[in-house]
């Protein structure tokens, strides 16, 4: 990975890099960086290295056993070994500008209330040298290389009952777990914070029912779930620098209903609705006391709508001379959904106030393809359509880089159309 200041000369009536004058004591005596001759930031480079090795095995077994005719019990273990090596370090630095800054707020020329916007435009994260003295008080990269071992029995198991109709009813628990690692961002070992993050572990509860109703002609499943969350993975992006935290709890229950409904050999209906509780229960931190782990108890997880329902229909009818011919169409609706990983404000708790812009409003996207091919698969031409109504939506939302309390969004797909063909040898 390679990172740049990203000041360039700009025209004016010093024509230079405007933080170049105000580093310059010779051109303004007064100035609180007092840098005798200046320093001009355009042109500086960075190199940051970063290296993850990981090396893994496991054992398991899974076993399904018929008690009687109706009635089975599933059984699995699995013990799982991750050991990893991550690394920072820096290939090339040329940023003079930040040692020249450090110096003076050292020094006391800079006023209090200068001091964070200075610092950080000038010792700008990705781009300012690794391991300066001052990376002991300011957040400044620290190379690190550290090792990270866990190991973890997950377990699963399931009890279900199949009746005549047929319907099958069944209840689950399952013990998972996801591994930790290494957080390969230059900032990621800053004032001695440990670059690792600890592994996830989740213990989920699922109900459910499975049916297929008048011969077959409808399929019906139903299912009540609900997730209990341990060191739950959050990756956050300040504006500055990636951050990779654990919240100790986090909870997700809901209901999912799906169904499938053949009324002819040539038309299929199918349809969707699930309602997802998805949150930071209020004493998520546990005895943990981070502001960014704080701020998210009480809220929302990040894109996770309550109600997400779809709909959609299939009509394939054979054309004769071995070809075949179909139309489908699906439409999608998602609820109100924060995009961020913040709701609140971390800086200020007491307040509790909202991170503007960062609700994505409920929406309707439409999809809708049709195509004819041959009978045996061996060529077919499709028309496509996504998100015909070219309905704008965000996925993610962000701390603007270098722009304070401004936002960015990355946006979902727009409308697109095209031709598909598909052959096969």
């Amino acid at each position: 990975m390679i990172g740049a200041l990203l000041f360039a000369p700009t025209a004016g009536g010093f024509g230079a890099n405007p933080l170049s004058l105000l580093t310059n004591s010779n051109i303004f005596p007064n100035s609180p960086l007092n840098v005798p001759g200046g320093v001009d930031p355009a042109g500086t480079t960075n190199t940051n290295l970063y290296t993850q090795n990981s090396k893994s095995w496991s054992i398991f077994t899974h076993n399904t056993l018929d008690i009687t005719d109706s009635l089975s019990v599933t059984l699995g273990l699995r013990y799982s070994d991750e050991s990893k090596d991550g690394s920072f370090a820096q290939g090339n630095n040329n940023n003079q500008l930040c040692p020249a800054i450090l110096g003076t707020i050292g020094a006391g020329n800079v006023p209090g209330a200068l001091v964070p916007t200075i610092f950080g435009t000038g010792c700008f994260a990705f781009t300012a040298p690794a391991d300066l003295p001052a990376a002991a008080v300011f957040p400044l990269p620290r190379t690190f290389d550290s090792e990270f071992s866990d190991s973890e029995l997950i377990y699963t198991g399931k009890v279900s009952y199949a009746f005549d109709a047929p319907v099958n009813v069944y209840a689950s628990f399952t013990h998972g777990y996801k591994s930790g690692g290494f957080n390969l961002d230059s900032t990621a070992a800053a004032g001695g914070a440990d670059p690792r993050f600890a592994s996830e572990e989740v213990d989920a509860y699922e109900i459910g029912l499975k049916a297929r109703l008048i011969d077959d002609a409808v399929t019906l499943n139903l299912a009540g779930f609900r997730e209990e969350f341990s060191n739950f993975q959050v990756l956050e992006f300040t504006g500055a620098q990636f951050t990779t935290f654990n919240v100790p709890k986090a909870i997700t229950s809901g209901v999912e209903i799906e169904t499938v409904i053949r009324p002819s050999d040539g038309l299929t209906f199918n349809g969707g609705v699930t309602y997802t509780d998805a949150r930071y229960p209020d004493d998520c931190a546990g005895t943990q006391t981070a502001q960014n782990v704080l701020a998210l108890c009480g809220n929302s997880l990040t894109n996770a709508p309550t109600i997400v329902a779809i709909a959609g229909a299939t009509y394939e009818q054979d054309l004769g001379n071995y070809l075949d011919f179909f139309v489908n169409g699906q439409v999608r609706f998602e609820d109100d959904r924060r995009t961020s990983t913040q709701a609140v404000d971390p800086s200020n708790l007491t307040a509790r106030v909202l991170v503007p812009f960062d609700i994505q409003d409920s929406n309707t996207k439409i999809n809708l393809r049709a195509g004819i091919g041959a009978q045996d698969d061996s060529w077919a031409i499709e028309f496509f359509g996504n998100n015909i109504t070219n309905q704008v939506t965000r996925g993610v939302t962000f701390n603007t880089v270098l722009r304070s309390g401004s936002r960015s969004a990355f946006p979902q797909e727009p409308r697109s159309y095209g031709v598909t063909l598909r052959t096969k040898f």
